[in-house]
């Protein structure tokens, strides 16, 4: 038979458990940053992006710090779109918005 300070022990353990599991918001799920995705927010690489085809990533605000995180952002030589019609051959494109800083890695061939 659990005494009464038993029972407290066992649901402290529960709860402390449950706030354990709680703490985080869950990173599971969320898609890795691709060639030509556009950011809104502060944002780390977590991979190199090699061979973008059109550009290799667009800043959609103001204020946004993009960490490479010692990545490279890689586009090819000759796109596949056209630059005189599309908006396409940037390693970061920028356009409109202040603030911005990209830091700690590097942006070649666009």
């Amino acid at each position: 038979m659990a005494t009464p300070s038993s029972r407290f022990a066992l649901v402290a353990v529960a709860v402390l458990g449950l706030c354990a599991l709680a703490g985080a918001p869950a990173q599971a799920g969320l898609a890795p940053i691709s060639c030509g995705d556009t950011i809104t927010s502060d944002t780390t690489l977590d991979a190199d992006l090699i061979n973008c085809q059109s550009n290799g990533i667009i800043i959609g605000a103001d204020d946004v710090t993009l960490d490479l995180n010692g990545h490279t952002i890689d586009g090819v030589r000759h796109p596949t779109c056209d630059p005189s019609s599309d908006f396409c051959g940037a390693g970061i494109g920028v356009a409109g918005h202040r603030g911005v800083v990209v830091k700690n890695g590097s942006i070649r061939q666009f």
